[in-house]
């Protein structure tokens, strides 16, 4: 997998394109199912999957006046999600203008950990079960 840098210090934030499948759950459901996922990788952290917005069914987030700020990826819009009788604040954020070197992650969200099972789908597993819409196990 290529390796592609999008700020100028790479040990601080670089990003590639996953080449797999990559899906989010909640509540059972596919929230989001996507072939061009990000993976971003920064310094002590694990690396985070960003779903491009067009396939994420939106339908379930409304947009909420909290900002998070992250010095390296910059200012992020957060949504709350209701879903199944379940409302987890602040589940999702956006970052819709970028810092400077992080500019490819405009047009995707990224899922709070902790309430989402995250997992791809390699082409190995849609050879087995291409119309599964789950795979048991979990990768982030």
């Amino acid at each position: 997998m290529s390796e592609t840098s999008f700020t100028d210090d790479a040990s601080r934030l670089w990003m590639e394109a996953n080449p797999n499948r990559v899906r989010a759950m909640f509540a059972g459901h596919v929230i989001a199912d996507t072939t061009g996922a990000l993976t971003v990788f920064e310094p002590g952290r694990e690396p985070i999957y960003f779903f491009p917005r067009k396939d994420v069914e939106t339908g379930y987030l409304g947009k909420t006046g909290h900002k998070i700020f992250d010095s390296v990826k910059g200012e992020a819009s957060c949504y709350t999600l209701v879903m199944e009788g379940e409302i987890v604040e602040n589940a999702v954020c956006s970052y819709e203008d970028p810092a400077p070197g992080a500019e490819a992650l405009r047009d995707y969200l990224c899922f709070a950990e902790g309430h989402f099972e995250i997992y791809e789908l390699t082409p190995s597993d849609m050879a087995m079960a291409p119309r599964a819409t789950h795979v048991h196990r979990s990768v982030a």
